[in-house]
């Protein structure tokens, strides 16, 4: 009468799910439920790792490329000494212009920087 019915065992054993799985049916179709569970949650790990590694990827900035060297500065003009402009490099390896070397070495015969003995064959 308008109550809600119940299956027995012996009803449940007719279904699709019995006659597939046989008997101990429960455990077996645990073991396959878990089973889809866990291919389900290893694959939505691995959607979700892809498209990180992919974002980083695509949105990555090219790597920087080197600037090229400064030009060596005379620190007695405090002027760039450029290629054929008439640089000179003491042997302590202080760049500077001929002229402008040449006028702090008469006043003193060291180099500006570290003090170095300049002779004047280094000049020439």
């Amino acid at each position: 009468m308008g109550g809600v019915e119940t299956r027995s065992e012996e009803d449940l054993d007719d279904s699709g799910i019995v006659r597939a799985l046989g008997s101990g049916w429960r455990w077996k179709f645990s073991v396959v439920l878990l089973c889809a569970l866990t291919a389900t949650l290893l694959l939505i790990c691995l959607a979700k790792r892809a498209s990180r590694w992919w974002w980083s990827r695509s949105r990555r900035a090219p790597p920087p490329q080197p600037a090229p060297p400064p030009a060596p500065m005379c620190t007695v003009c405090r002027d760039d000494v450029e290629r054929g402009e008439g640089g000179v490099t003491l042997p302590c390896g202080h760049p500077y212009h001929r002229g402008c070397i040449a006028l702090a070495v008469d006043h003193d015969p060291r180099c500006p920087v570290c003090r170095a003995p300049v002779w004047p064959g280094d000049i020439a």
